[in-house]
């Protein structure tokens, strides 16, 4: 008896050695990699002009670049008063700007050369003859009559119109736009970047009125276009502030959005994304312009979309057979150098292993968001 539990001791003994001799050889020789990728979002830009109509055929929404959809436009206009904020170094034999003020019932005209007295005995000159309204104003440049005992005249300071009958020196007077001085100074002129500033500002206050009259859904489906404006200054004028008054349109575009996605999504199967699929459509992402407003009972309008697309698991950087057979670490320094892939994290089973299986079909790839 005891000699027969020694032979069946020897066997379960040799079964269990078997047993663990053939699982080594497996987990030696078995392996699997399991590739994960982050990629990196890559916007393609997208552009096409569509034509917006009220009531398409089923024809023109399959086969053409065609939505339903309508266009309402109305007029605007505003005016406003703006800073200007540009200035400029001046160094010259003029000492800055009067502002004469007529206050009386009729016109006065002023030669050149005329003489201004400021309160403290300072005397200077205007450039140039000018005529002053009844009851407005007008800007002279001047000068120094005696340069050498001329002295500073603060911003706003009155000067008397010396040879002026003294009855009417109290009704037409001088003020000092600018502080008159001899040394360079900066003054405020009107400039192209003002102009552009006021057109942004007085875009908005119309964008803004145009969405309480008209109530768009969303912002996407209004625009303000400006059709013409105008100053009352010119682009070099010394001036503290401009008047602009601004004829626009307001255009309340709404599309249906499923068909626009639909027509998109054809758009995109056309392209060669070179490996990249896209992610969901949304269309409060689009940007319009209207190219014609009045196309034969339509509107032709051009769409603008930044599409998002990740890497395609079908890429060719994905190539299996180029992965086999690598180390981790050159694994992951071969997807490091595609701008497309954010990080990869490579994962070898058994987890002593330091490299990817021979065979192309024991690796993996992921794609993860």
């Amino acid at each position: 008896m005891p000699k027969i539990n020694l032979y069946r001791n020897i066997s379960l003994t040799f079964v269990v050695f078997t047993a663990m001799l053939i699982a080594a050889v497996f987990l030696f020789f078995y392996r699997q990699a399991t590739i994960i990728i982050t990629p990196n979002e890559q916007p393609v830009n997208l552009s096409f002009n569509v034509e917006v109509k009220k009531n398409p055929t089923a024809d023109e929404l399959a086969e053409k670049e065609v939505v339903t959809g309508s266009l309402v436009s109305e007029p605007m206009e505003a005016t406003s008063t703006f800073p200007v904020l540009s200035t400029q170094t001046v160094e010259s034999v003029n000492v800055g700007r009067v502002k004469i003020t007529n206050q009386s019932s009729r016109s006065q005209p002023l030669v050149k050369t005329t003489q201004l007295q400021a309160g403290s005995g300072v005397v200077v000159r205007t450039v140039e003859s000018v005529t002053v309204p009844a009851g407005g104003s007008a800007v002279v440049e001047v000068y120094p009559k005696d340069p050498a005992d001329f002295s500073d005249i603060a911003k706003d300071s009155k000067l008397t119109i010396i040879k002026l009958n003294p009855a009417l020196q109290d009704q037409i007077f001088g003020t000092a736009s600018d502080a008159l001085t001899k040394e360079p100074h900066e003054v405020k002129v009107l400039s192209e970047s003002d102009i552009n500033r006021a057109k942004d500002e007085i875009s908005k206050k119309i964008l803004a009125e145009a969405k309480a009259e008209l109530k768009p859904e969303s912002d996407n489906e209004l625009t303000v276009r400006i059709l013409n404006f105008k100053i009352n200054k010119k682009i070099g004028d010394r001036t503290d502030d401009f008047i602009m008054t601004v004829s626009a349109r307001a255009d309340l575009l709404q599309i249906d959005n499923s068909q626009l996605t639909d027509l998109i999504k054809r758009k995109i199967a056309s392209l060669n994304l070179g490996g990249l699929k896209f992610e969901n459509i949304n269309p409060n992402n689009l940007t319009y312009t209207i190219l014609d407003p009045d196309l034969a009972g339509s509107a032709l309008v051009k769409v603008e979309y930044a599409i998002s697309t990740i890497i395609d698991e079908n890429n060719e950087i994905f190539n299996r057979e180029n992965l086999a057979g690598k180390t981790v670490a050159e694994v992951k320094n071969y997807f490091s150098q595609f701008e497309l892939v954010k990080e990869a994290e490579v994962l070898v089973s058994p987890y002593w292993q330091k490299t990817l299986p021979k065979q192309a079909s024991k690796i993996k790839i992921i794609i993860q968001p």
